[in-house]
């Protein structure tokens, strides 16, 4: 990227506009949208509670089908900071995951244009189209405002690949030798470190998440790879590049040593319900993994999520105009790729601590820039696609799919950024073009831009959220019976007759973990100071009479 001061105003500029919508899409109503609050968010708030009331902050909870900690623990300081049992409490940490997250895309995406060399306009272009129309993906929007832990997942791989390749960038300031000064290896040293750290932490996050190790090691390949010449010694680069592999592994274990260890104690923990859902429990799984691929591929476009928490149930998880741009960035890096095998590309290059210049065979990918990117997040794309098409409930599912999204945007980032230059309508002074200049600039940020903005606002405030559907989905008819035990108070003996569930948490029904959390009454203690009673459909005959009695059903 220039220097120059008006290329930095731009960035700061479109930087500050993405962080903007996306606050307001990930911010905006949260305390009514989306409404209620399904159980499985309610438990773990329950947890953050219990964990607060006792101090000790789990590592893993065991209830709900198991559960890493960290998004628990963060919900659990939020809760001390507002001090009120409302939903939008434990989603508003979702929300700031989901903000970090859009902004780390445009970081990325930039990182992304720097090290594959190409020009500084169109990185800026690809990075605010990919991240501002992940900003107003319904998709990502959706999952940002519900208290999930998958949410996590996109943050800490987004950010960990932007430090690692800010940590490979040294290597291009020493003009792709390898020969770096002292401070800068360590300045290297410790990017590469926190890159690890992050990775690390994204382990605490989605079962899901456990797949991207694959990716990780593509990553360095690729970076090893592209810039690799023919007449060098292929253990010079490969030393180093491994050197910094194996910082990147142990910052990842300093923080998943303790993860690790409890799993290595606790091994059923690990597995959760993957082994319940997979494939390989399926008559054909071979049929199964094809028809799973299908599915998802084409949920992008037509038959999304059925599922009305995750989705608009059946819609396409992008907005057309958006699954066009996807395509185009899907093609040009086809093509990319295909151009690149037909010929090899050529540089030239002084040798080190010589005074020859030599025109050598370059296997890297400096002058086709267009296939690191596309190299990058097609294979992150396709490692992240795994946790979905091998499991058999729910077919498409966009949560489990989350860890998809990052590679999905960067990749729309790079359709835009090609149809943008394609038309000449990049960011810069006094911009015209052949085709109509600022008119058509205007029409393709209308089209491009503003309606998908639209049409996400208008789908989800207006329609979704206030749809009988979305208020099944999300259990809203318990949150009203926690509401009207509050107005009771708590010197009024109050029964919740459950009805009884193929789950149970501690003994009761898991439909009952919604209204427990609303009211604070997910322990014993709590439920003897508020004077509340939880007991079974089939034990309602034994509630005193005079007592006020509330129904889960």
């Amino acid at each position: 990227m220039s220097n120059s001061p008006y290329s930095r105003l731009i960035t700061i500029v479109l930087f500050s506009i993405v962080l903007i919508v996306a606050t307001f899409f990930r911010v905006y109503n949260l305390e009514s949208a989306p409404p209620g609050l399904y159980p499985d968010e309610a438990m773990n708030g329950n947890n953050a509670l219990e964990a607060i009331a006792t101090n000790e902050y789990k590592l893993f909870y065991p209830e709900n089908n198991g559960r890493e900690g960290l998004f628990i623990n963060i919900q659990a300081q939020a809760l001390k900071l507002f001090g009120v049992t409302e939903p939008w409490v434990l989603r508003s940490v979702s929300a700031v995951f989901g903000i970090l997250t859009v902004l780390g895309v445009f970081l990325l995406i930039l990182q992304l244009y720097r090290i594959a060399q190409k020009d500084a306009r169109a990185g800026l272009l690809a990075a605010f189209s990919g991240s501002f129309l992940m900003a107003v993906s319904f998709w990502h929007v959706n999952f940002s405002r519900i208290g999930f832990r998958a949410i996590m997942a996109p943050f800490f791989i987004v950010w960990s690949m932007y430090i690692l390749l800010r940590a490979f960038q040294e290597d291009q300031l020493s003009t792709f030798n390898f020969q770096l000064s002292t401070r800068r290896k360590l300045w290297q040293a410790f990017l590469v470190l926190l890159a690890g750290v992050f990775f690390g932490l994204g382990m605490h996050s989605y079962i899901a998440y456990r797949a991207l190790p694959i990716f990780v090691l593509f990553v360095f390949a690729l970076y090893y790879l592209s810039f690799l010449r023919k007449q060098e010694s292929i253990r010079a680069p490969l030393k180093k590049i491994l050197t910094r592999l194996g910082i990147f592994v142990v910052g990842s274990l300093l923080s998943t040593v303790s993860l690790i260890n409890f799993f290595i104690q606790n091994p059923q923990d690990f597995f959760g319900r993957t082994s319940q859902i997979s494939i390989f429990n399926s008559d054909s799984p071979a049929i199964a993994f094809l028809v799973n691929i299908g599915k998802t591929f084409l949920s992008f476009f037509w038959f999304g999520d059925y599922n009305w928490r995750h989705n608009y149930a059946g819609m396409g998880e992008l907005y057309p105009l958006v699954a066009v741009l996807f395509l185009v960035g899907i093609i040009i890096g086809i093509r990319s790729i295909v151009q690149y095998l037909r010929r090899l590309s050529y540089t030239e290059y002084r040798i080190p601590n010589t005074d020859k210049d030599e025109r050598s065979t370059v296997y890297g990918l400096r002058s086709t820039g267009d296939v690191f990117i596309f190299l990058f997040a097609s294979s992150l794309f396709v490692v992240a696609l795994l946790p979905t098409i091998i499991s058999s409930e729910g077919i498409p599912h966009a949560l489990r799919a989350i860890i998809m999204i990052p590679a999905t945007f960067i990749l729309v980032g790079m359709g835009a950024e090609y149809l943008f230059t394609r038309f000449n309508l990049g960011i810069r002074k006094g911009s015209t073009s052949v085709w109509g200049g600022r008119t058509l600039l205007g029409f393709f940020i209308f089209v491009f831009f503003l309606l998908p903005a639209l049409h996400t606002y208008h789908l989800y405030f207006n329609d979704w959220a206030s749809r009988t559907e979305t208020k099944d989905g999300f259990s809203q008819d318990y949150v009203d019976v926690g509401r009207e035990m509050l107005e009771v108070g708590s010197e009024t003996t109050k029964y919740v007759i459950v009805n009884e569930s193929s789950v149970d948490v501690r003994g009761i029904p898991v439909r009952a973990i919604t209204t427990m959390f609303i009211t604070d009454t997910f322990t014993p203690e709590k439920q003897k100071e508020k004077n509340v009673f939880y007991v079974l459909s089939k034990d309602a005959d034994s509630i005193p009479e005079g007592a006020e009695v509330f129904y889960v059903k």
